[in-house]
């Protein structure tokens, strides 16, 4: 049986956090296994196809760049809104009692 493609990948963590990465490969967990670590100022992720996958290591490489990518810009988005989510939550529960009084 021949050898699944294996790619190693190393994030900053000055730029992306350890929760965006594991969201990523959690979201590739059908085609590859993986394994992560934290060193200093580096996440590391090393991944090893499924034998099952007709995936690259390089299409492997660049959906799990992109997947961190996404999820590291949702968690500054929720950071950025939630006090206004927040807000609108509280106006809208604060209607809803004041109608139903």
């Amino acid at each position: 049986m021949p050898k699944s493609p294996e790619v190693y990948i190393t994030f900053d963590c000055n730029i992306y956090s350890k929760e965006a990465v594991l969201k990523a490969c959690y979201q590739l967990a059908d085609i590859a296994v993986f394994d992560v670590s934290s060193q200093k100022n580096k996440i590391t992720v090393s991944a090893v196809v499924h034998f099952t996958s007709n995936i690259s290591a390089d299409e492997l490489s660049n959906d799990l760049k992109t997947s961190v990518i996404d999820y590291q810009l949702r968690e500054k988005i929720e950071a950025q809104t939630n006090k206004i989510k927040n807000i609108l939550i509280s106006a809208a529960l604060s209607n809803s009692l004041r109608a139903s009084n």
